[in-house]
């Protein structure tokens, strides 16, 4: 959860700090263009400040539909899904790696005998979070029972 609102708040004020320095930005050259004396390598530098301003208006963006993709899944579930309770019965390491860790996913048993594993992620967050027996929480779609997703950091 801290690392969402960490993601959510980065977001917010690189997108932020990105449109106020282009409309800025827009204000200067436009009042440069507007003068009767028209300097051009200030125009330039407008310009490339401009772009860089673009930057991080896409980082900050990026973050933030990084945010808001899994929590539509998420929502989707909760509307029209089943939720199940369980026990974490087992944490187990994958095939993939990132930087050179492996990815972890937890499986859970629900009070009605089905299994479900969970996305993978940080070996140091699952560990953290979770111990075998620990209660958890699975949303399952009411339509298809493939379609589910285990409740992580709740």
């Amino acid at each position: 959860m801290r690392e969402r609102n960490l993601k959510l708040l980065a977001g917010i004020c690189l997108t932020l700090l990105g449109v106020i320095g282009i409309v800025f930005q827009i204000v200067f050259i436009v009042g440069i263009l507007v003068s009767p004396a028209k300097d051009n390598p200030i125009l330039i530098a407008f310009i490339v400040t401009i772009m860089i301003e673009l930057i991080f208006t896409t980082i900050g963006i990026v973050f933030l539909r990084s945010v808001f993709k899994k929590d539509k899944k998420s929502k989707q579930l909760k509307i029209s899904g089943i939720e199940k309770k369980g026990k974490v019965v087992d944490i187990v390491k994958t095939k993939y790696t990132v930087n050179k860790r492996h990815l972890m996913k937890i499986v859970v048993k629900t009070d009605d005998g089905k299994v479900y594993h969970s996305e993978g992620d940080s070996e140091k967050k699952i560990r953290n979070y979770y111990k075998i027996g620990d209660k958890a929480t699975v949303l399952v779609s009411s339509e298809n029972e493939k379609d589910y997703e285990v409740q992580l950091y709740l």
